[in-house]
Formats: C-alpha cells, structure tokens, sequence
C-alpha cells in the first residue's frame, strides 16, 4: 500500500509517494502543481516587467527628443528670469516673515493653552504634596517645619497662581 505526502524543501513542493515492497520502503517524489503555476505567474510577472521597461524606454526617447527640438527663445530665458526673481523674492518674503513668527496670534493661543495645561499640572502635583504632608502629620505626628526639612520642601512652597 503506498503512502502519499507533501513537503517543501526550500521553494519547492515536492509530492512525495512511498510504497512497501517486501522489507523495503521505495520514495518517488514529484514537483507538485503549485510549483508549475509559480512558474507560470513567475513568467507571466517577467512579462509585465518588460513591458514596463520597453514603454519607459520609450518614454525616455520621446522626451529626449523633445528636449533637443526645444528652442531657447529669448521669451523662454525672460520667462526662466523672472522665475528666479519670484523664487528669491518668495525666499526673501519667506525668511521676513519667520521673523514675525513669534507675534503669530495662532502661536500665541497655543502657547496660552500649553501654559494653562502646565499651571494646573503644577498645581495638581502641589495638592499632592500637602495630601502626603497632611497624612505624614497625622501618620507620624510631625510638625510641618520638621516635614519640609525632612522632604526638602522649601519654606515658601504654594499653589502656582
């Protein structure tokens, strides 16, 4: 009776067959039909590819030879002149502006906002530490002098405004 798999060794499907002849075991093995169609998608791909190079080639050939039948007229090198100018003078604009970037009514609001965000983080973390010094109070029963030098609290320590 023979016994029929399927195994890949590296990119191949092989369709292996074993059969028992007295004491001995015989192995046929087969490339599957998966390995046929790879192939065939693999030639067919091959394909598009080339395609996709001859058009491109001749993409490239029509643009050279439009490049070489172009004329420097005096029209173009005007137009080509006041391109450079608008460029340098956008640059120029670009780089006066930057200068006022600071003043930005937009960057103002979200420096506000980043600010007020801060302060309630500040004072978040503030109501935290008199929470901790207030249970230690009572925990312990320490004064808060004793406390803020124990913790490193400054003297002057108090919700931001």
């Amino acid at each position: 009776v023979g016994r029929r798999t399927c195994r890949k060794t590296n990119p191949v499907y092989l369709f292996m067959v074993s059969v028992q002849i007295g004491s001995s075991n015989y192995f046929w093995s087969f490339k599957s039909a998966a390995t046929s169609k790879l192939k065939a998608e693999m030639a067919e791909h091959q394909e598009r590819i080339d395609k996709a190079e001859q058009s491109r080639a001749t993409v490239q050939q029509q643009l050279d030879s439009e490049l070489a039948k172009r004329e420097d007229t005096g029209e173009r090198k005007d137009i080509l002149t006041k391109l450079t100018d608008l460029e340098r003078d956008r640059q120029r604009l670009n780089q006066e502006l930057s200068k006022y970037a600071r003043l930005d009514p937009e960057a103002i609001r979200h420096k506000e906002q980043v600010a007020m965000v801060a302060k309630s983080a500040a004072n978040r973390w503030t109501d935290n530490v008199f929470s901790i010094k207030s249970w230690c109070s009572r925990k312990f029963g320490m004064d808060d002098a004793t406390l803020n030098r124990n913790l490193g609290i400054a003297a002057d320590f108090d919700y931001v405004d």
